[in-house]
């Protein structure tokens, strides 16, 4: 197992999904994500943070997986819906929004 930093993590995360149709976030882990749960979810993929030393470390193998399994989702851009509020649906409530765009 390698050990990764969450800064590398971001960064590996990043390339791994550079021009995929659901790039991941660029700094999305952090020491802060995972101080209420040892876990966090990369789409559909657990990644698991833990320290070493006092700092937090992630496994490289995780962060490939997750990155890998992103990349490799199917893009069809018929799915896609403009989810930006017009001025006519400021008074409506989001889920009617949401109802409304599927």
């Amino acid at each position: 197992m390698a050990s990764i930093s969450p800064e590398y993590a971001n960064q590996l995360l990043a390339e791994l999904t550079e021009g995929c149709p659901v790039p991941a976030a660029p700094a999305s882990l952090s020491r802060y994500t995972f101080q209420i749960s040892n876990h966090v979810l990369i789409g559909d993929t657990a990644v698991r943070g833990y320290k070493y030393k006092g700092r937090w470390r992630l496994d490289d193998r995780d962060i490939r997986a997750a990155g890998d399994r992103l990349a490799s989702l199917p893009f069809d851009p018929d799915d896609l819906v403009d989810a930006r509020l017009s001025s006519t649906e400021h008074n409506q409530t989001w889920r009617s929004q949401i109802h409304r765009w599927f």
